[in-house]
Order: structure tokens, then C-alpha cells, then sequence
């Protein structure tokens, strides 16, 4: 038994690294992904909107978004907050992957209030997280984006009159 546990602790030692370098790491977690995009999209408070819908989207993104051959592949996105000269520290911007409606509906509170309930709560500029969504398995038998696409609800909390803006990175 001990010779089988050193055995089993020389073995974890002299095992590779998964990856030869960070960017090697970077590139194989994205799962061969190296190309980002991205755009900046008001938040509204009183409702959450999909930031990822076409509506939202610049049209060049949304072609590339809609192609098929990119649809194959998990999607990493990042949400970043990002503010304007206007923007109030108490503002909070909330983020939740799905469901295909924002039922049961999305409520993000202002900084240290009760009531949080997103999947990402961003209170500060630059704060951000990451989703990773996978491709779509079930589509109409008419495809468009919109009817295939993982939606992600974000919302303001609105506790004052300032804007908040979210910024959207998803590499494929």
C-alpha cells in the first residue's frame, strides 16, 4: 500500500500541465474560440430586455451570431457595467442566463439592498462576469436567431434616474 501511494504521488508529480502557455490555456478553454466581439446596450429598470436578441445586437454581429457553423460551438460572454459621466455608484445592473421568457421576472436591487436576484450582480464600473453558453440542440424547422438563441435577461435596478449601460464581449 505505501509503495502504491508513492507510486500514486510520483505519478500526480511528474503528469504534464494541461497547457503549455496561459494563451494556449485561454484558447483551449474557449474552446478553439479566438475571435471577440462586441457592443454597449442601455440597461432599462423597469424591465429586463435579452441583450443578446438581434433587436439589441449591431446587424454585422447578428450575422455572425445567426451562422450556423458558429452555432456549433459553446459561446463565451463576458458583461462588463460601464457608466457615462452620470452614473451612480448605488446603481446595480443584474445579469441571469435564461429562461426563454424573463419568467419568473428579473429583480436587481440598488447596492446593499434587500431583493438581489441576478445571476451576476455588477455594482461597480468594470465589474463583470463571464456566461458560457452552450449551442442551441432544438430549433424550428425555420431557423432564425431569435428562435434559436440562449437568451440572457439584464436589467438596471433603478433606484435612481441615472443610466447604466452594459457592456457585451462574446467570443466564439
Amino acid at each position: 500500500m505505501i509503495v502504491a501511494l508513492a507510486l500514486l504521488i510520483l505519478s500526480a508529480q511528474d503528469a504534464p500541465p494541461p497547457y503549455q502557455s496561459e494563451t494556449d490555456a485561454t484558447v483551449v478553454t474557449l474552446g478553439a474560440m479566438g475571435r471577440s466581439q462586441g457592443w454597449t446596450t442601455a440597461m432599462p429598470t423597469a424591465a429586463a430586455k435579452d441583450v443578446l436578441a438581434s433587436t439589441v445586437m449591431p446587424a454585422a454581429i447578428v450575422s455572425d451570431a445567426a451562422n450556423l457553423q458558429n452555432a456549433t460551438q459553446n459561446r463565451v460572454i463576458t458583461f462588463t457595467r460601464v457608466s457615462d459621466d452620470a452614473s451612480d455608484a448605488n446603481l446595480a445592473v443584474c445579469v441571469r442566463l435564461g429562461p426563454a421568457t424573463d419568467q419568473p421576472a428579473l429583480a436587481c436591487s440598488d447596492k446593499n439592498a434587500a431583493g438581489q436576484a441576478g445571476g451576476c450582480y455588477l455594482t461597480a464600473t468594470n465589474s463583470s462576469c463571464t456566461i458560457t453558453i452552450r449551442p442551441p440542440t432544438t430549433c424550428p424547422s425555420s431557423p432564425t436567431y431569435d428562435n434559436c438563441h440562449v437568451p440572457v435577461w439584464a436589467m438596471a435596478s433603478g433606484g435612481t434616474n441615472n443610466a447604466a449601460f452594459l457592456a457585451v464581449s462574446p467570443w466564439w
